[in-house]
């Protein structure tokens, strides 16, 4: 971890928008820990900018579930604890099955051919023992169902939490047991789409969820107790 402010540099123009993509790739990408009160000086300092887009991008974290603003007491980066574990795993699973029995009403063999790509690319990041390859592998496998979707509503619900998960995904360790597990669970529920078995595949992706929001808490268990970004 680094001190809030440091390294954290603008790539463009000093707008609201990019202090607010400068803050989220820190906030996911480990700079900042989870629960760090954020000091709008140090920020403002640090990106060479004024108050006003710092606080307006906090806001807009905020709006992303990445910040926490408190009255009276200020900015803080998002913390979670095992209820809300529990709630966000329940909410990921409403949308995505919801999803995968739309993109597979909309599309099936487009979505299966899609899905098996990302299992082609799932299996060489496994065989190449690179955890970080696989983690945006995985990311991208549950963004498609959505995106396939075509609703609306469920990609923009799915966007309110999608910078929460990958900033969950960059703060715990892999092992490869872990790592095949979840190769399994992904290529059965793509197994099961094939062979037209809807109700199975969604049944599928909701176990994986919520053992996936399990493991992410107790994993997140150990990441406090350390300290360090895995």
């Amino acid at each position: 971890m680094t001190q809030q402010g440091n390294r954290l540099k603008l790539r463009r123009l000093s707008t609201q928008e990019n202090v607010a993509q400068t803050l989220r790739n820190a906030i996911i990408d480990c700079e900042f820990e989870f629960g760090m009160a954020l000091n709008e000086k140090a920020l403002c300092e640090s990106l060479g900018v004024s108050r006003t887009p710092v606080r307006e991008a906090l806001i807009d974290l905020q709006g992303q579930k990445l910040v926490q603003i408190i009255p009276f007491r200020g900015a803080f980066v998002f913390d979670m604890d095992e209820a809300e574990f529990e709630e966000l795993g329940a909410f990921r699973a409403i949308l995505e099955t919801a999803a995968l029995r739309a993109a597979l009403k909309w599309d099936a063999t487009g979505l299966c051919a899609r899905l098996d790509q990302l299992l082609d690319e799932m299996r060489a990041s496994v065989a190449n023992k690179n955890g970080k390859a696989y983690g945006v592998l995985d990311t991208s496998f549950h963004e498609t169902i959505l995106a396939m979707s075509r609703n609306r509503f469920l990609i923009d619900g799915y966007e309110q939490v999608a910078g929460r998960l990958a900033a969950l995904r960059n703060r715990i360790q892999h092992d490869a047991r872990t790592v095949m597990g979840s190769l399994n669970k992904h290529e059965m529920i793509v197994r099961a789409a094939e062979q037209g078995q809807v109700d199975k595949a969604t049944a599928l992706l909701e176990s994986h969820i919520h053992n996936g929001m399990a493991f992410f808490c107790e994993r997140m268990g150990k990441f406090r107790a350390n300290g360090v970004c895995a």
